[in-house]
């Protein structure tokens, strides 16, 4: 038999009982539906799986209400959250219906720039620090690439050592996503929304805008459906 939401008696109270529209695909990490509140859709999403669910919920609550101090908003709103089961309903997010703008990499750096500046340097124990990279895993990266026959230049093992001491200076509090990769990204008719914020933590801002040449080499921004 099919899951239902597992929606308790305050959310049923706050938000009214849900005419589930159908279970959506997700990580196994959690359990995502469409529902409908008294018509209006909306997302009903349950952190799963391991003993660490708990902090991701909370990790995941604690990012989206410090994200939505932006504008425009770059994460769904919270409709409701129920903690004993791990239970978040999320605003439903439209998208325009046709396919990646022209200047989607300009969009969505732009929404991660605002993301990044939620937070103040009085949110920092708001969320668990960023753990950067260290000086083991450039180290790793220097022996890989040996082992795969590609010349290491001295200069390239200074400039990895450099670039990890640099990524782990104290003193930053940027909210950081944890993996804005594309599949993570709703483009609505009002801008790029990111979603699933599990591992959101604070930290230095410079690493996220990689993602951006991931995206570029995977074919660009492509549309989802729903936040999961």
């Amino acid at each position: 038999m099919p899951v239902e939401p597992p929606l308790g008696e305050d959310l049923r109270a706050a938000l009214g009982s849900p005419a589930v529209v159908r279970r959506l695909p997700s990580s196994p990490r959690s359990r995502v539906w469409l529902a409908e509140f008294d018509g209006s859709p909306a997302i009903i999403k349950q952190i799963t799986g391991g003993a660490v669910a708990d902090a991701r919920f909370a990790r995941e609550v604690t990012a989206l209400r410090l994200a939505r101090r932006v504008r425009p908003f770059v994460v769904p709103g919270v409709l409701g959250t129920e903690p004993g089961r791990r239970v978040l309903v999320l605003e439903y997010l439209a998208e325009p219906g046709h396919g990646p703008a022209p200047d989607w990499m300009t969009e969505y750096a732009a929404a991660l720039a605002r993301l990044h500046a939620a937070t103040r340097p009085d949110d920092v124990d708001a969320l668990p620090a960023w753990p950067g990279p260290s000086q083991a895993d450039a180290r790793a990266f220097t022996r890989l690439a040996e082992r795969l026959g590609v010349p290491v230049p001295a200069s390239l093992t200074a400039s990895l050592a450099d670039l990890a001491e640099r990524l782990n200076a104290p003193g930053h509090y940027a909210l950081l996503h944890g993996d804005p990769c594309p599949d993570n990204v709703v483009r609505t008719a009002d801008g790029i929304v990111f979603v699933d914020l599990e591992q959101a933590c604070l930290g230095d801002g410079c690493a996220e805008p990689a993602y951006l040449r991931f995206a570029g080499h995977g074919g660009g921004l492509v549309g989802h459906d729903l936040p999961i």
